[in-house]
């Protein structure tokens, strides 16, 4: 059954406690009352823009309602206004009878105090206090002065007010004759108390009652007016101080700001309004044990962006109050999808010509569950694709020595790019060097003299079938000399040498061929002076390749490859390398005079003869005193006087 007080209110509902709200680490806001809880959940609370092709692209905002319906009766806090002003006199001891009586009526979850007045009000006993305590303070009343009914009300109001519980009935059960004399007017109390919603009981006690003003403090109120004390009474009382619980109705308002978009709803929404600001979700429901609601949302900017703007719960409580929960916002992060990082290492890292060098990209790094689609190569610093796999692993093999750029360029399957490059220094598989020696400064020599070319072999990987191939100069004589285990080939018809190494060289391993070339006689071209020189003078060039088919490459030789012939030399020169017993030009002797080659000087001096090999020329005495400073001083011919 539904008391009086509730059909005179119109809104009815269960007991409602103050918003607690506690920050739930890491999966919502859990927000508390008597009868509702709130709790959100996002999950994933980190999600990419809608709409750039990354998963995830939407997260699910869950709200979760946790209701407890009371299964007792609405508690009340009640305060007893007692009258035991000079009026009263005669009827004070039936009053405390009465008030006596009243308190026995309250179960163990209501509250009483007391309140008693006459020329001023008392507060005899607060709400915090006992039941016993309460009828202390009613058996200590004493009779006082005037009546000061106004002020009675206000201290029981402001004791309800300040003591009274969220949730229970507030009610003032006034034992007094009506009269008011002193003190505020107690009609506008009553409507002060009905504002506050609080219900007054008036029962009239004393032998001249007002019953008009009594009956107006109750009908304010939603109360009851008795009066005198009756037998059915106190159980009408009783039965006006219970309140039965009704099922609450919730108004769920939920915010969607923006740049966050609501998808759908589960349960669906009573209704959605979308604005240029965000969107309204709103749900309207009966409190129940356990409610939940997936919402689906999607960001449409990166950013971190709050999920509610003052999204709340609203309810109405039994004496018409306003209940409003807050929903407090949690946060969602939304970034835009990233490109792979590309990555690859080289084996070897310092790759050989024509030897495969392995690249292997598999460390490269996607996002957002990605895949990828592809890998694109170039292996010759031009930023040019020479190469594409959809293996994470390729082999390449360098023509070229030197430093080469690679660049990988790997593409997810959502068309996103990620790039990366490296310098890789390409050496060659084996090191060929010639070294040519005329005995004469700047490989120069002479006709018919003989010259020493060495060919050396450094070998940086397994090479298998290495063969050199000599172009020597047409005209001059070609003799083998060293072949360090190859097979040689002379082709004289042609002009060339060649070597076959018919074994696998290793790495590490350093191999010297060697041959000797014979200058022409005569046929020079000019005998002329050019350039400040005497005589006629021609230059050939020797041109090698070193190649092998595994690993695949062909390389010019480096070194020398330069030999000029002269027809004639300076006459310090031709007489530093007179062989004196021979009687004949040796280019190879030594560059220092010795003490026969300075008598032979001394002879052509004396005699004025030619000096051979140059070209006529004669010994004078400027040349002669010259040469012995050389000889004193143990100089080559071709470095300056000391």
């Amino acid at each position: 059954m539904r008391s009086k007080h509730e059909a005179a209110r119109g809104a009815p509902l269960a007991v409602l406690l103050g918003v607690l709200l506690m920050l739930l680490t890491g999966i919502g806001v859990l927000a508390g009352s008597g009868f509702v809880e709130v709790e959100q959940v996002l999950v994933p609370d980190d999600i990419f823009v809608a709409g750039m092709g990354a998963e995830p692209a939407t997260a699910e905002l869950r709200l979760l309602l946790t209701g407890t319906l009371p299964e007792a009766d609405v508690p009340v806090d009640c305060i007893l206004v007692i009258d035991v002003s000079a009026t009263a006199t005669g009827t004070l001891t039936a009053a405390k009878e009465l008030a006596l009586e009243l308190i026995d009526l309250f179960g163990e979850q209501d509250r009483v105090g007391v309140v008693s007045f006459s020329d001023r009000a008392v507060l005899d006993a607060t709400l915090s206090m006992t039941k016993s305590q309460a009828k202390t303070a009613v058996a200590d009343l004493e009779v006082g002065g005037k009546s000061a009914l106004g002020e009675g009300l206000r201290v029981a109001r402001q004791e309800l007010l300040a003591e009274g519980r969220d949730g229970s009935l507030l009610v003032e059960i006034v034992l007094s004759d009506g009269q008011s004399n002193v003190g505020r007017t107690p009609d506008v109390e009553a409507d002060v108390a009905d504002e506050a919603g609080i219900m007054i009981i008036s029962i009239g006690v004393g032998t001249l009652i007002n019953q008009s003003l009594l009956d107006e403090l109750a009908q304010t109120t939603g109360g009851a007016f008795y009066p005198r004390r009756s037998d059915a009474m106190l159980a009408e009382i009783e039965a006006l101080l219970t309140v039965e619980p009704i099922v609450p109705t919730l108004v769920i308002e939920k915010w969607l700001p923006e740049p966050l978009r609501y998808l759908e709803a589960t349960p669906l929404p009573t209704r959605v309004v979308r604005g240029s600001d965000g969107t309204l979700i709103q749900w309207q429901i009966a409190l129940t044990e356990r409610w939940e609601a997936v919402i689906g949302i999607a960001a449409m900017e990166e950013g971190v962006w709050e999920t509610d703007d003052g999204s709340v719960i609203r309810a109405e409580n039994f004496r018409g109050e306003e209940v409003v929960i807050d929903i407090e916002p949690l946060e969602l992060k939304a970034r835009e999808p990233l490109a792979p990082t590309a990555f690859f290492l080289a084996a070897p890292n310092e790759p050989r010509i024509g030897v495969e060098t392995t690249f292997d990209a598999s460390g490269t790094v996607v996002y957002q569950d990605s895949s990828i689609a592809s890998y694109a190569w170039d292996f010759d610093g031009d930023r040019v694709i020479d190469d594409m796999t959809d293996d994470a692993v390729i082999t390449h093999a360098f023509a070229v020595e030197g430093v080469r750029n690679v660049t990988l360029w790997v593409t997810d399957d959502e068309g996103r790019v990620g790039e990366f490059d490296r310098e890789i220094e390409v050496f060659p598989s084996v090191s060929i060097v010639r070294t040519i020696d005329t005995c004469l400064p700047d490989d120069e020599t002479i006709e018919g003299a003989t010259i020493e070319v060495a060919i050396k072999i450094d070998v940086n990987t397994e090479i298998h079938g290495l063969v050199i191939h000599e172009v020597t100069p047409v005209g001059w004589i070609v003799e083998l000399t060293e072949n360090n285990r190859a097979t040689p080939h002379n082709d004289s018809v042609n002009h060339a040498v060649d070597w076959l190494f018919l074994e696998t060289l290793q790495d590490g391993d350093t191999r010297t061929i060697r041959y000797r070339l014979t200058a022409p006689t005569g046929g020079f071209t000019s005998d002329q002076n050019l350039d400040g020189y005497l005589g006629g003078r021609d230059s050939v060039t020797i041109v090698g390749l070193g190649s092998s088919s595994s690993p695949q490459f062909a390389q010019q030789l480096a070194g020398e490859d330069k030999i000029t012939r002269v027809e004639y030399v300076s006459a310090p020169v031709a007489i530093a390398h007179w062989d004196t017993a021979q009687q004949s030009m040796d280019i190879c002797l030594p560059a220092e005079f010795s003490f026969d080659q300075i008598q032979y000087a001394v002879s052509l001096w004396l005699s004025g003869s030619v000096v051979p090999h140059t070209g006529g020329l004669t010994v004078d005495l400027m040349l002669i005193q010259d040469l012995i400073a050389y000889w004193l001083t143990d100089t080559s011919v071709y470095d300056p006087l000391p």
